[in-house]
């Protein structure tokens, strides 16, 4: 992912110190806004909660192939009053943001937070006890290319795609042929079985 750091925040990073922090956006029916720090930091219109050491965020991993990682996001100390709510807060796909900021002394934003991770929650799953938490699992943008789009790569269904588009009509017709194609003929069929290169026949 592209590292679009604004120059006020990458001169944040290279100061003598700073203070990082991490949003976490949930895209659910009542969006979720929060926070690494405590407090409240509004960012485009939005006031994200800190939650402090009771919110975590799994590592993501990167690598130099073209490949989704997944991530789980944990909230814990929850009052059991609310697990009720936890169970229908989120629906299979409903977005997913995380980005990395710097406040400054007052609490505030250095300047717009980067955005690091998007992605689309999957499931939750809740644990009860003396700290009751909840662990979401979110995938990354990236997973759609592990996925199957449910064609059937046949005529009737690329129609149903691209009205007139017949490139699938012989796939039918194809299921039972035989292709030979160059060097020595292999054939079911009384042939001669010395055919020149390129000579195969379609045996049908």
């Amino acid at each position: 992912m592209s590292r679009d750091l604004s120059t006020t925040n990458l001169a944040e990073i290279n100061a003598s110190h700073l203070h990082l922090v991490t949003l976490v956006k949930l895209d659910f029916d009542t969006p979720i806004y929060t926070h690494s720090g405590i407090g409240t930091i509004t960012y485009d219109s939005n006031d994200y909660l800190g939650v402090g050491d009771f919110g975590g965020i799994s590592d993501s991993r990167e690598s130099e192939s073209l490949s989704a990682s997944s991530i789980t996001i944990t909230l814990s100390g929850i009052d059991s009053t609310l697990i009720s709510e936890a169970q229908t807060a989120g629906r299979f796909r409903d977005r997913v943001s995380i980005y990395e900021g710097y406040r400054q002394d007052d609490g505030t934003l250095v300047d717009d937070p980067w955005l690091v991770w998007s992605g689309w929650f999957d499931y939750a799953a809740i644990q009860l006890g003396k700290e009751s938490s909840v662990a979401i699992t979110c995938h990354h943008d990236l997973s759609v290319l592990a996925e199957r789009d449910g064609s059937r790569f046949t005529d009737e269904d690329q129609e149903e795609r691209y009205a007139g588009d017949r490139f699938f009509r012989y796939v039918t017709d194809q299921r039972s042929l035989k292709l030979l194609w160059g060097g020595t003929k292999v054939s079911t069929i009384d042939t001669d079985p010395n055919v020149p290169f390129g000579g195969g026949d379609v045996v049908q």
